[in-house]
């Protein structure tokens, strides 16, 4: 079976956007869009009726997608079928037949209901079913819509261009920004007058005469996973994405699961394993660096503030 058309992988983007909370008109809808104090105590019968409903819209969303032939497509590789399984592999998932897991769903809301006092007041019944219900976090069709719109990427959009040539942009922009800085430290009286400190901690130029704010414009990293033009940059753009899209749901990356989806059919050059897992590590490795930086300058600034009130 051939790669889906542009269209008909189109189509399967629109008909796989899951919103139950907008879309659905059922009797009780509108309360999936209210917290709790627009809605109050919602009786077990009336939960258990939106929960049947939005259940009613699940099984068409998911018959709907079995049917149209990008599922097919996929569910028909081995590499796909691979990945779903190791993406899985330590997750802990509720094992409920079908007959229990409604009952077992308007358990755990009547539950999150009785005890919104103690949790200050607060009860979002479509924040609720959404984690319940929604089929993003299936063991079923999961992984399908998670990777939809990265595969969808690589085989019809420009963004590994974009991309690309965004960051030679970025590069040319901030050489100019540094030589601007740079040439601040040539004049003294620029040097006294932003010691004065009258722009306070949050304003850029208020560091410049310490260098921070020069060596925050030299750490600076857009962090391009397709810095370089060559044969394989639609697949690091690809691996990329779909790191991306998984940590959303596992918090983690799934370096085997991607390395099967790097093998379904259509993608032009297979990575090795090595080749994935080193360039996971390394956007893990960034994170990290600016989360530690960006906690460091947030305790700072924290500490500037404490210091000035005293």
């Amino acid at each position: 079976m051939a790669v889906p058309s542009k269209e008909v992988y189109g189509d399967f983007l629109a008909i796989s956007e899951w919103d139950v909370l907008s879309k659905h008109k059922y009797e009780g809808a509108q309360y999936l869009r209210l917290n709790s104090s627009d809605v109050g105590y919602l009786s077990k019968d009336k939960l258990l009726k939106i929960l049947q409903n939005v259940e009613d819209y699940n099984s068409q969303f998911y018959s709907a997608i079995e049917k149209h032939d990008v599922y097919k497509w996929l569910t028909k590789q081995e590499n796909y079928r691979r990945a779903k399984k190791s993406i899985w592999a330590k997750t802990k998932l509720i094992n409920i037949d079908d007959e229990n897991l409604l009952a077992h769903r308007l358990s755990v809301l009547l539950e999150r209901q009785s005890n919104k006092e103690r949790d200050g007041g607060y009860f979002s019944l479509g924040r609720n079913i959404d984690y319940l219900c929604n089929p993003y976090y299936s063991y079923q069709f999961g992984m399908l819509l998670m990777m939809k719109k990265p595969l969808y990427d690589y085989f019809y959009s420009r963004r590994a261009l974009d991309i690309h040539k965004a960051s030679i942009e970025f590069e040319k922009t901030l050489k100019k920004c540094l030589h601007s800085v740079e040439s601040l430290f040539k004049y003294s009286e620029y040097e006294e007058f932003l010691d004065a400190g009258d722009y306070g901690a949050m304003h850029p130029i208020a560091s410049i005469s310490d260098k921070r704010f020069l060596h925050k414009m030299t750490s600076l990293n857009f962090n391009s996973p397709v810095q370089r033009n060559d044969e394989t940059m639609r697949e690091r753009m690809l691996v990329f994405d779909l790191d991306e899209s998984f940590r959303k749901r596992f918090v983690k990356s799934k370096p085997n699961a991607i390395f099967y989806l790097m093998m379904v059919e259509g993608i032009e050059h297979n990575l090795e394993k090595r080749t994935v897992e080193r360039m996971l590590e390394r956007w893990r490795n960034d994170r990290n660096v600016k989360y530690l930086a960006r906690k460091d300058r947030l305790e700072k600034d924290k500490a500037r503030r404490q210091l000035a009130q005293k």
